[in-house]
């Protein structure tokens, strides 16, 4: 019961600091996106030896605050899902990302049909399990576009550069780029 009020409380204050915003993208602002990345690999580095390519999706849910006007401070976790032939993977990461919105309506008259480009930073730590426990750390760059639809919520389109290690005694680096798509949503 005292989590619940606490929780309402919270709510309250963020919502009330949101609504003294004066345009999405303003100190006291806040936003959550959802993103989708899709990535398939085929050749001889990637596929197996019965010839199938490996299938990658993440789907990304972020939250954060404007510290000050475009500046963003948040977190993301992450979903990733590998396929390939009959095997699959999951993976899970949870971290934290700094993000920067330019402000591309001098005016600032109108939201609907703005454009907000971005770049954003971030680091997310994970596990893996798959028979034996493997732990991940990665981080990254994100820049992208938000096309606004309306006062509140626009359409993302982005382009992610991520390194990876992988980790259990031993350890493996890679990186991958991704193109993603997703919605935006504004509380001001």
């Amino acid at each position: 019961m005292k989590l619940t009020v606490v929780s309402i409380v919270m709510l309250a204050v963020l919502l009330s600091t949101a609504a003294a915003a004066d345009g999405p993208i303003d100190k006291g602002s806040m936003i959550e996106s959802g993103t989708a990345f899709l990535q398939y690999q085929s050749g001889e580095l990637y596929e197996n030896w019965k010839g199938e390519g490996l299938l990658t999706i993440a789907i990304a849910e972020s939250f954060g605050y404007f510290v000050s006007p475009g500046f963003m401070l948040g977190g993301e976790f992450v979903v990733t899902s590998l396929s390939q032939g009959g095997n699959s993977l999951t993976t899970l990461n949870l971290g934290p990302v700094l993000g920067y919105y330019f402000n591309t309506d001098p005016t600032r008259s109108r939201v609907k049909g703005s454009v907000y480009p971005y770049v954003k930073g971030f680091f997310f730590f994970g596990t893996i399990s798959n028979g034996s426990s493997l732990t991940q750390t990665t981080f990254g760059v994100q820049g992208g576009v938000v096309f606004m639809m309306s006062k509140a919520v626009g359409t993302d389109l982005g382009l992610r550069f991520h390194s990876d290690r992988l980790s259990n005694g031993g350890s493996a680096v890679g990186t991958t780029v991704w193109f993603g798509a997703g919605i935006t949503a504004f509380i001001w």
